[in-house]
């Protein structure tokens, strides 16, 4: 017997004072992002992911266990209402889990206004994920990235990051200790975690 399968679900942290949000109201079924996958054996066409974010941790869990659960439900779209959640550590954990190289990850590279995301006619009747992944949207003049996961993809940007010049990191950097550069990455960009020292210019230029 197949789980049952939802339309969208939302994992969530519970975090204090954050109202996620946007439009998705009761058009969506949310629980909390830690809850043991046997304690409800589900699968879902778009996983909505909701809370704190950074590189090291989304929504309370880290990138390899988060990309676990989200790989367990199965989906052809995920949305990371976080900030910073389109990134290396996710992406590469996503691919790592067995997550379909065709499902879309929707996310920023930067912090993310407290109002959260926007879900459009699209996100809720479209039933192709590339044109429900462009129904998501935000306030904020930055806009979103619309990605999918692609090994070949993601190690030709890491080749990229690693050889970056310090002026060139400079120019994409997202936010400071922790130093998140952003990096072309198909379509759109994702952010990869630099250490300090290699902003330190070289003797003779940057």
């Amino acid at each position: 017997m197949h789980p049952p399968r939802l339309d969208t679900l939302v994992l969530s942290d519970g975090s204090s004072g954050f109202r996620w949000g946007g439009t998705c109201g009761n058009r969506c079924i949310e629980m909390p992002a830690w809850v043991p996958i046997e304690v409800f054996p589900i699968t879902a066409s778009a996983v909505v992911v909701v809370g704190h974010g950074n590189l090291q941790r989304y929504a309370s869990l880290t990138p390899s266990a988060l990309a676990r659960r989200i790989a367990s439900l199965r989906p052809q779209l995920v949305v990371m209402e976080t900030c910073y959640g389109a990134s290396e550590p996710l992406v590469r954990q996503l691919i790592t889990a067995g997550v379909d190289a065709r499902t879309w990850l929707v996310g920023s590279t930067w912090m993310v206004p407290r109002d959260g995301f926007r879900y459009g006619p699209d996100f809720f009747d479209s039933s192709d994920p590339g044109e429900r992944a462009l129904g998501v949207s935000t306030n904020s003049t930055r806009s979103l990235e619309y990605v999918q996961l692609d090994p070949i993809t993601l190690a030709e940007a890491t080749k990229v990051q690693s050889v970056m010049s310090v002026t060139e990191m400079k120019d994409n950097l997202h936010s400071v200790l922790p130093n998140y550069v952003a990096v072309s990455y198909g379509s759109g960009k994702i952010l990869f975690d630099v250490a300090p020292f290699r902003f330190r210019a070289p003797q003779g230029g940057l």
